[in-house]
């Protein structure tokens, strides 16, 4: 009498297969999606960087506003502190870079009064620093934990 179906060895086979086949792929996998993040998180950035050209251009455009200015990140919400239109120091617990998109998680952005950009921004999920000094034309991931990732330079 004939049966059908697989034997055990079979199966076992197959399985195996299978395990090979995902242990070699799995790394592969996730190497690729941790670039994918990072390269969003380095155009996240860029687009920092013309949003606050862009809030520099206003701000000496409409003579209104804080400059200098530093926006400081906290768990993803902004803090600005700055000099305002009669030269004391404000402090504004709101995003004044007008952008839409996730916030850093922290780190700040310091904005010059002669429109000179740096920053130090990181994110917690990629576990990245990210930095831009006033005269780097980009940014550039660094080795350094959060605590470290920011700029101590003050607006005022």
């Amino acid at each position: 009498m004939l049966k059908k179906g697989f034997t055990l060895v079979e199966l076992l086979a197959v399985i195996v297969i299978l395990a090979v086949i995902s242990l070699i792929t799995t790394p592969i996998i996730t190497g690729v999606l941790r670039d994918s993040r990072e390269e969003a998180f380095k155009d996240s950035v860029s687009s920092l960087i013309s949003i606050t050209q862009n809030y520099y251009a206003s701000i000496t455009y409409n003579d209104e506003g804080l400059l200098p200015v530093k926006i400081t990140y906290t768990n993803g919400k902004p803090q600005a502190k700055g000099i305002n239109k009669s030269n004391a120091c404000t402090t504004l617990n709101k995003n004044i870079l007008d952008y839409q998109g996730e916030n850093p998680d922290s780190g700040s952005i310091l904005i010059t009064k002669d429109g000179k950009v740096s920053f130090a921004l990181y994110d917690k999920e990629l576990n990245v620093c990210v930095e831009k000094g006033k005269d780097d034309k980009t940014a550039d991931f660094v080795d350094k934990n959060e605590s470290q990732c920011k700029i101590s330079e003050n607006a005022c």
